[in-house]
């Protein structure tokens, strides 16, 4: 590493012109051929980099990676800048091996840590800067840019100081002396740099010798290998665009192509690189800055290809060449919206021939025609009964009828058939069109075919919707009905059954008419089964509400303690009548949110039915328990029959008593259906686990408060 050029002591001149960049590269190539010393070519590069940007001083470095993966900047060529004895001793005891930079809380750093352009003209006030150590020469303003090989981020320039700032130009602009720079690296990094050095500076000549060779015409170079373009100002401006408009991939460019020629321009860039012809030229239309399709001459030629021939680089001019080829293209624009037009018609536009002799043929048909059949049209054009072949069974006669009589009528033809393609599929196809007498007693139709498959199956559809809709609606009508004739039924119910519960319970506590304790038992009957109708009558209304979705429940916290302890104090009669034995949950201080009432009314038919359902010895256990976050679960097992598994789905199913309808045990089989419906308006769900003679384990799953 050399410490370069000194810094000018006189204010630096004006960025010079690409082509004076051009040639001062070319120079320093050939120089470094002649004579393969890399350190002077990286300063002879480094004073390339100050006299085109006025710059007062720079580097070149080379990123590096440490032990621990940390990247960091080794310089190749350095500005003496110094302005001590520990300076100068500095850059003098770094003049081989370049100096380290391992801070990159710097603007430079930002370079290397995010791979993207620093431009910084105020950079005492720049967030990314780290300042500059004491006795350094002020930074007035500063310009880092990054050089790859591919994606790889092999090294960056930066200069600072130019009068006036710097501006987004320079990052277009400079970037031949960032591939050569890149060039360079990759030599110092190999054994066989000078040889890898000579061939990539040969190639950067090649490639900057043409676009000088091109002088007039925009520049372009593409890096095949890393699908990278680039293009010089007038390369940008041929269309309007301002540097840095154009992406530098080559799908960005092809973006730009009219989508009627992108085929023929990519064909011919193939070809090219496949070696099929020796240069690479496509004319097409491209979209301008203002959005308006210009005519182009893209000629290029591949420079450089690898051990197997495949092309690596490409080098070429664009040139405008609207004002020559507008006018033909006109015409063969106009040719081409004609072939749209019949490409985009809705079906086959055709002429169809019926001869005297009963011979059909398709004197023209539109180049969709195999797309739409599935069947190449020179195989049916003389011959159109093929086609008609493979016509549905059942609407080939009438479809040959049909055309029958339009040709000896000679009146328009409509009609509908199914069709069925090679590959099997079926498709509905309409066919219209207008006949006319040919003096020779041909009849010929001029018309189009549709493929009309999809507006059948919304047909279809749309009556099963409408079947589906009218059997919702009797379905809706019939549920209100239900639930409107059983709130009338229980209110008529529940008004005579109020006066029987009533007047039997007078009966029943009135010490005066001293009944006789047969009479007394006959009254207690009249209570309790009234009361137990009333029961009924109650969860029927409240399992219509829920289906109607007309039943609200609160949701407010809920402990599960109290809650569970009231139900079994209600249910511990029954239980001993039973002979079942319940065993309550211990405490555990979970609580619920749900609605007391009726999370009341759900415990106590889950219980209530592991006692009915239970055998005289048996047992009931509760368990509250919390499984997963945020939901707790009421666990009740019972020692009874169990049920069998291909019954269980009917479980919560209104009405199923699961074949005990006639048994000893009582019920209307509304009870776990009203109890799930409930359990699920609190957020909830029933779960069951039996097995036939080892019980059953009911889990109510409820939110946690």
């Amino acid at each position: 590493m050399s410490t370069g050029p000194a810094p000018p002591t006189a204010p630096p001149a004006e960025p010079a012109s690409a082509e004076t960049l051009l040639t001062a590269i070319s120079r320093v190539q050939m120089q470094f051929i002649e004579e393969p010393d890399l350190p002077r070519a990286f300063d002879r590069l480094l004073q390339v980099l100050l006299d085109v940007t006025g710059s007062a001083y720079g580097f070149i470095g080379e990123v590096l990676r440490d032990g621990a993966d940390t990247p960091y900047l080794r310089t190749l060529a350095l500005t003496d800048i110094s302005w001590d004895e520990a300076s100068r001793a500095m850059y003098a005891r770094h003049a081989i091996e370049g100096v380290a930079f391992r801070n990159l809380h710097t603007l430079f750093g930002h370079v290397i840590t995010s791979g993207q352009p620093v431009l910084s003209n105020h950079p005492r006030q720049d967030p990314r800067s780290g300042g500059l150590p004491a006795g350094h020469r002020s930074m007035d303003n500063f310009l880092g840019l990054p050089f790859f090989r591919g994606d790889e981020m092999l090294g960056m320039v930066g200069v600072a100081n130019r009068p006036g700032g710097y501006d987004d130009s320079l990052v277009t602009g400079l970037q031949p002396l960032l591939s050569t720079c890149a060039a360079l690296t990759v030599a110092a990094r190999s054994e066989t740099g000078r040889r890898q050095a000579e061939e990539a500076l040969r190639l950067s000549e090649a490639r900057w010798q043409f676009a000088l060779e091109g002088a007039g015409d925009g520049v372009w170079d593409w890096d095949i290998e890393h699908d990278r373009v680039y293009y010089s100002r007038v390369g940008h401006a041929v269309l309007g665009y301002a540097e840095g408009q154009v992406g530098t991939r080559i799908a960005d460019w092809n973006t730009l192509i009219h989508p009627d020629d992108v085929a023929a321009c990519v064909a011919a860039t193939m070809r090219h690189l496949r070696g099929e012809d020796p240069m690479m030229v496509s004319r097409h239309r491209a979209r301008a800055a203002d959005g308006q399709y210009r005519w182009v001459l893209l000629r290029g030629k591949v420079i450089d290809r690898g051990p197997d021939g495949r092309a690596r680089r490409a080098v070429g001019v664009i040139t405008d060449m609207s004002a020559t080829l507008a006018p033909q293209a006109a015409t063969e624009d106009a040719l081409s919206r004609l072939r749209k037009l019949s490409r985009q018609a809705p079906g086959v536009l055709y002429q169809f021939r019926l001869h005297p002799s009963g011979q059909m043929s398709f004197p023209f048909a539109s180049d969709n025609f195999e797309d739409f059949f599935g069947v190449p049209l020179a195989e049916v054009q003389d011959d159109v009964l093929k086609l008609i072949e493979r016509v549905h069974d059942a609407d080939r006669p009438g479809l040959i009828d049909s055309i029958l009589l339009a040709g000896r009528e000679v009146q328009p033809w409509v009609y509908e058939f199914r069709f069925v393609r090679p590959d099997g599929a079926v498709r509905w196809v309409l066919g219209q069109s207008t006949p006319e007498l040919e003096d020779d007693g041909c009849v010929l139709f001029h018309g189009f075919l549709t493929d009309t498959t999809e507006r059948k199956h919304m047909e279809a559809e749309l009556g099963r919707l409408e079947e589906a809709r009218r059997a919702r609606e009797a379905a809706e009508a019939a549920n209100r009905a239900k639930t409107l004739f059983l709130s009338h039924m229980s209110h008529e119910l529940r008004t005579p059954l109020n006066a029987v519960l009533g007047f039997a319970q007078l009966l029943r506590d009135d010490a005066s008419l001293a009944l006789p304790a047969a009479k007394r038992v006959w009254v207690e009957h009249i209570h309790a089964a009234g009361q137990h109708l009333l029961e009924m009558i109650t969860d029927l209304l409240d399992l219509t509400r829920i289906e109607a979705g007309a039943l609200l429940v609160r949701r407010e916290r809920v402990g599960l303690d109290h809650i569970v302890g009231d139900c079994l104090s209600m249910l511990q009669p029954q239980a001993e009548a039973a002979g079942v034995r319940l065993h309550p949950p211990a405490a555990s201080g979970l609580q619920a949110l749900g609605d007391p009432q009726r999370l009341r009314q759900v415990l106590l038919n889950l219980v209530g039915n592991a006692i009915k359902y239970n055998r005289r010895g048996g047992e009931v256990w509760l368990h509250l328990t919390s499984r997963a976050p945020g939901r707790i679960e009421v666990q009740v097992r019972d020692t009874g029959p169990g049920i069998a598994p291909d019954r269980l789905g009917e479980l919560f199913t209104p009405f199923n008593r699961l074949g005990r309808e006639h048994g000893r045990i009582d019920g209307a089989g509304v009870g776990l259906a009203l109890s799930q419906g409930l359990a699920r308006l609190m957020g909830g769900e029933i779960r069951v686990d039996s097995q036939p003679g080892q019980g059953s384990l009911f889990s109510l799953d409820l939110p946690a408060a």
